[in-house]
């Protein structure tokens, strides 16, 4: 049996999710909705200080070189970050907050936000790359 083949396993296995508070429901949802404007997502993740805290910190971080201090989130999301990474990283971020990782044991929280920062990071080049071609 592979490592893929155990895990699929082990997740047809569980039987209860834990459930998402409406808060954290309600950021997922608006992250998922292709119409939402720049400011109705920025009132929607203004809903959890812990996330706003998150980005506006990934905003003046030393990787994203912007010259001045960020502490606007929806400035954040138009000059620094860019709309889609804001949102991959808020799925990210709403899920590390709500759902509980001490049960697991074998979760490495530095590796799991590392990998989904450059994942978003590439889903933005990409995401770049493609609408330069058309």
């Amino acid at each position: 049996m592979t490592v893929a083949d155990e895990i699929n396993l082990k997740v047809s296995r569980i039987k209860n999710l834990p459930t998402l508070s409406v808060d954290g429901i309600k950021i997922l949802q608006a992250v998922n909705d292709p119409d939402i404007s720049i400011d109705e997502l920025a009132t929607v993740l203004s809903t959890s200080p812990v996330l706003v805290g998150r980005l506006i910190g990934l905003a003046n971080s030393a990787y994203f070189g912007h010259a001045g201090k960020v502490n606007d989130l929806k400035f954040a999301i138009i000059r620094v970050l860019g709309f889609n990474l804001v949102k991959c990283l808020t799925v990210g971020v709403v899920l590390n907050l709500e759902l509980n990782t001490q049960k697991c044991s074998q979760f490495d929280s530095e590796r799991f936000w590392m990998d989904a920062l450059l994942t978003a990071i590439l889903a933005q080049q990409f995401s770049q790359l493609s609408s330069d071609e058309i």
